[in-house]
């Protein structure tokens, strides 16, 4: 005996809620968290030292709204940075922390780093306990899938580490949320903040290769912007 089966996504759902008795208007999603939006895609670079990459260095690069909703994050590197012989030792992470810019990011929170927990704490740096790791944390995989003395190609690094958050909304809500509400940032009211400025995101040394190479480091990132 055969069954069909007719499911609505989750936005759908929304979109197909009758209106309240009393109440006009028909139920809307917000643009860019379920409603088209325009993307941005903005790329960036930053020269990723030969020598004194150890546990616990980092770099920062492609400065984005704090409210921007991540579409996908990319990263790569023109040349090895791993340069072992044999088998790859470098491990990285990655994730977003406050800039440090006249930007709007309130001084207070200059340079520091979402928390783990997000529940709108922070920790001082990326190589701090519970930095956040948010698109990228290392586990098994050894610098970002690239084998030792080989570039790293284009690799879709979209909130691969998500699961890992202690308040995990979860791959589809997290494309759908602003930086800023994924952390929970809130005012004393307990309402998400408006604006916070910029955040960088940063790419943290877990473990050092072996043997240190030299490269550039890109990022490509696509994000509306809640602002």
């Amino acid at each position: 005996m055969s069954a069909t089966t007719n499911i609505k996504s989750a936005n759908i759902t929304v979109l197909d809620t009758a209106v309240a008795t009393g109440y006009a208007g028909v139920p809307f999603l917000t643009a860019g968290e379920g409603a088209p939006d325009r993307v941005v895609c903005q790329v960036d670079k930053v020269a990723w030292p030969a020598t004194n990459m150890d546990a616990g260095s980092w770099v920062r690069l492609a400065r984005i709204p704090a409210n921007a909703v991540i579409k996908k994050l990319e990263i790569k590197t023109d040349a090895e940075i791993d340069n072992t012989s044999t088998t790859a030792t470098l491990k990285l992470a990655v994730g977003v922390m406050f800039s440090d810019g006249k930007d709007g990011t309130p001084a207070s929170y200059a340079s520091l780093v979402p928390a783990l927990a997000a529940d709108g704490t922070t920790v001082a740096d990326p190589a701090t306990a519970n930095a956040n790791d948010v698109f990228y944390s290392t586990g098994t995989d050894v610098n970002l899938g690239a084998a030792a003395q080989t570039a790293i190609p284009w690799t879709d690094i979209t909130f691969q580490n998500i699961a890992n958050l202690t308040t995990a909304p979860g791959l589809a809500a997290a494309l759908q949320t602003t930086l800023l509400g994924l952390f929970n940032f809130t005012n004393k009211a307990g309402q998400n903040w408006k604006d916070g400025g910029f955040f960088d995101i940063y790419v943290r040394v877990v473990a050092a290769a072996t043997t240190q190479a030299g490269a550039n480091m890109l990022t490509r990132v696509w994000y509306t912007n809640r602002g």
